[in-house]
């Protein structure tokens, strides 16, 4: 029995691709693989050349962005909230990818979309619904379906790469204020009638800040999106659209970006045991190893003194450093008392899920001598906090 070939079709910013192009390949290893790959042109030519290197590409396209700047104004126009500037050049990308490979002289089996920061686990599952043309990644985070992994025949796959086309025909068949590419592609799908499948494929994009961490560890950067939201809202102000310029943008985790420039020259001190504790130990461990940064930077709290604009602030570097941590172990009193000092609406949520669970050991946080002794600084922050219940200092619509 023949080896099945494989069209491996990556496309996307090459953020951390150093870091899983090997998985990759060791998820596609029962298959004889081509790849294709797409760049735009402002990629660096000493990391075209690494990319080439790593990936012994059939056909790589390097190429200038598309001008989008009349579809970007319509798309501003139909949806001035959160309008996700840069879902045209994904969507062109992807499709010049794949189309690389169903144009090529070529016959495969089976097409995959991939990004160049897919990090897998594991070797692909033979088990596939032979009716499905598509299997697609299963996308948890809300409603739609997520384009950042999928795989399937020449003739579904032709049918993702046509996507980029449709969603240059607006208007768009969507209601609401909000465009969700998710949403977007999911109706795509309803329209061209494409039987698919969705699957729990064991994949993850992997940000900067998760490199190095283990599989079930790596969790979604909310700094990361904040970044490109506040990219976008700055291009939507200077530019000349007035469609653009009355776009919507929500960054309620602004304030991180802001604070973070002063936290991280205190994180770089730490030592390599103690920065593994901060995002990775105990919930204990991680308590202490906040209150020791909280320490560093506002050393009055440990005499019990602080002014209003300073617990914000310490409560913004709790926030930064609760984003980081990996959250996979069970939460605990600890945990909670981190959740409940930050200042970002799902950790406070977090924490009063865990209170309303636990009303017995909730009942004494604030005076748990535990807390206080392994953390008088945030121990502080917390019986400050629990006088008078603060509201959460950025909007849950940030992330």
């Amino acid at each position: 029995m023949s080896t099945p070939r494989l069209a491996m079709c990556i496309s996307g910013e090459p953020r951390t691709w150093r870091h899983c192009f090997e998985s990759q390949f060791a998820f596609f290893k029962a298959f004889d693989v081509d790849v294709y790959l797409h760049c735009w042109d402002d990629v660096p030519a000493d990391e075209i050349e690494e990319l080439k290197a790593a990936y012994h590409p059939v056909d790589m396209i390097i190429e200038p962005r598309p001008d989008t700047a009349e579809l970007k104004s319509m798309m501003a126009l139909q949806y001035p909230d959160n309008p996700p500037l840069g879902v045209f050049d994904m969507a062109h990308g992807l499709s010049r990818a794949l189309q690389a490979a169903l144009e090529s002289e070529q016959t495969y089996d089976l097409v995959a979309r991939v990004r160049y920061d897919s990090l897998f686990d594991g070797p692909y599952p033979q088990t596939r619904e032979p009716h499905c043309w598509l299997h697609l990644y299963r996308w948890v985070n809300g409603s739609g379906i997520n384009d950042q992994f999928m795989i399937g025949t020449p003739e579904g796959m032709q049918i993702v790469a046509n996507w980029s086309d449709w969603l240059r025909s607006p208007p768009w068949p969507v209601d609401g204020p909000t465009f969700r590419p998710e949403q977007m592609f999911l109706r795509y799908l309803m329209v061209t009638q494409v039987p698919y499948c969705e699957e729990d494929f064991r994949q993850k994009l992997l940000r900067p800040l998760m490199i190095g961490r283990e599989f079930d560890h790596i969790r979604e950067d909310h700094l990361f999106q904040v970044r490109k939201k506040c990219a976008w809202a700055e291009e939507a102000e200077t530019s000349d659209d007035h469609n653009l310029k009355g776009a919507r943008f929500f960054t309620g985790f602004k304030p991180l970006l802001e604070i973070e420039p002063l936290v991280q020259p205190l994180l770089d001190t730490l030592s390599p045991e103690d920065t593994q504790a901060l995002y990775m130990g105990t919930w204990s461990e991680r308590y202490q190893m906040t209150d020791k940064v909280i320490h560093m930077m506002f050393p009055s709290l440990a005499m019990m003194d602080i002014t209003d604009t300073d617990l914000r602030t310490a409560r913004l570097v709790v926030t930064l450093l609760v984003q980081r941590m990996d959250k996979s172990r069970d939460q605990d009193m600890f945990a909670t008392a981190l959740m409940a000092i930050s200042a970002a609406p799902d950790d406070n949520n977090m924490a009063r899920d865990w209170v309303l669970a636990f009303p017995e050991q909730a009942r004494t946080l604030g005076s748990n001598l535990d807390l206080l002794t392994l953390g008088p600084c945030l121990g502080y922050m917390l019986q400050e906090l629990t006088k008078t219940p603060a509201p959460p200092l950025m909007t849950a619509a940030s992330a």
